[in-house]
């Protein structure tokens, strides 16, 4: 693992984040992002705030700070309540953000290996981001699994893009159906498109 900074301490407003290319996300569209973990390298008393991201390609998804900051240990931000399913054809950006650090090091990274995964930072911002690429990538770890939706207590269509449709858009319709449905008789219901 190598620190990722500059040689003096200074006021960090920054962001770092690996890109997990399109290519090697395939195997896990429709999957949903559970959490992210991270590594902050920083003196005990270095004080600043912390902040997970995701980015589907240039779309901030979560910008979220964690219960818990561990120093030089493991991080994990719970993003479960994200609804964060993996697309097909989108690069994703997963990361973290530092502001107002005092350590010159903050970002933790990991020597190329054959994973594909490729390092990149930007200037701080909540919104959006603008990344350069890195020599090294981060070390982040994802955890990925199946996307359970809540149990609502009634049957209903997945709404896969969130209301923003255009037309030619393509895309399955998927019935939620509950064990718990609180509807006196679900037998029988039509579903019109």
């Amino acid at each position: 693992w190598y620190l990722l900074g500059s040689d003096t301490a200074t006021s960090w407003d920054m962001m770092a984040a690996n890109m997990y290319p399109s290519s090697m996300l395939d195997a896990y569209v429709g999957k949903q992002i559970k959490s992210i973990s991270f590594v902050l390298s920083c003196d005990t008393n270095t004080t600043g705030s912390v902040a997970a991201l995701i980015d589907f390609g240039s779309e901030r998804k979560v910008f979220k700070a964690p219960e818990s900051v561990y120093i030089n240990n493991w991080t994990t931000v719970d993003l479960t309540s994200e609804n964060l399913i993996i697309p097909r054809g989108k690069d994703i950006y997963a990361g973290y953000a530092l502001k107002s650090f005092t350590y010159a090091r903050p970002f933790v990274v990991t020597d190329p290996d054959s994973s594909g995964l490729v390092g990149y930072v930007a200037d701080y911002n909540q919104t959006s981001a603008t990344w350069s690429a890195l020599q090294y990538p981060l070390v982040i770890k994802l955890t990925i699994g199946d996307y359970v939706p809540e149990d609502t207590g009634y049957n209903y269509i997945a709404d896969p893009k969130k209301g923003s449709y255009s037309v030619g858009d393509r895309f399955d319709l998927v019935l939620h159906e509950t064990a718990g449905d609180r509807r006196p008789d679900a037998n029988g219901v039509k579903w019109y498109f």
